[in-house]
């Protein structure tokens, strides 16, 4: 679930602070916090991106403007456990994980996607992994009904791997739908007579109650 976040994020991908302002700020107020009501142009915004990038997918922010607020929030994950969706956060700046990792010069980074970089929402800023925290959301920050709904996912998804499992356990083969007409009881290996044989058969019939 929390890749979507990515894919929310990513909706506004090359907004600029100044030239798409307007975009900019209705895209924030959906966080529903104070944070929200911010002109981006003249305030730090990374913080208001990723809070309402979370309040839109259901997952409470802190609601605050200060990007180090998300030292405080969620779970803190290792960085060899990053995923998509996680927060990425350091003094000064916070945005989201796409996932995506690098090695460079042996030393770990991660791809990140925020706001007020450049100026604008991107996705080209790899940063160490050793100068920021991994942090993600725990359960009691989701919304109650958005939980549930990713539970009720989980729960089907483990459903059909374990069908798949047992099938493949027990060398079962899944068969493929019957083209046959419901109510033709005809084997594969029989054929409908054709109009003619049909006329010539109850001609004969005919002549055998003669």
């Amino acid at each position: 679930y929390q890749a979507s976040l990515v894919d929310k994020a990513a909706s506004m991908l090359g907004l600029h602070e100044r030239d798409d302002k307007e975009a900019l700020k209705n895209y924030l107020r959906q966080s529903g916090t104070k944070s929200g009501q911010i002109d981006p142009e003249q305030t730090r915004w990374c913080a208001a991106f990723v809070n309402s990038t979370l309040a839109q997918s259901g997952i409470t922010p802190t609601g605050s403007n200060v990007a180090a607020s998300y030292m405080n929030w969620g779970e803190l994950k290792a960085a060899s456990e990053v995923a998509a969706g996680d927060v990425l956060v350091k003094e000064g700046h916070v945005g989201l994980s796409t996932g995506q990792t690098r090695m460079v010069n042996g030393r770990l980074q991660m791809q990140m996607l925020g706001g007020n970089q450049s100026n604008r929402v991107t996705n080209n800023n790899w940063v160490d992994a050793d100068t920021i925290q991994v942090r993600r959301a725990r359960e009691q920050d989701y919304d109650p009904e958005v939980l549930e709904e990713i539970k009720r996912n989980e729960m089907s998804e483990k459903a059909v791997v374990a069908l798949q499992q047992r099938q493949q356990q027990s060398g079962a083969v899944v068969q493929e739908p019957s083209s046959t007409v419901p109510g033709d009881n005809l084997s594969q290996n029989q054929q409908r007579p054709s109009p003619e044989q049909q006329r010539l058969q109850r001609d004969q019939q005919r002549q055998q109650s003669r």
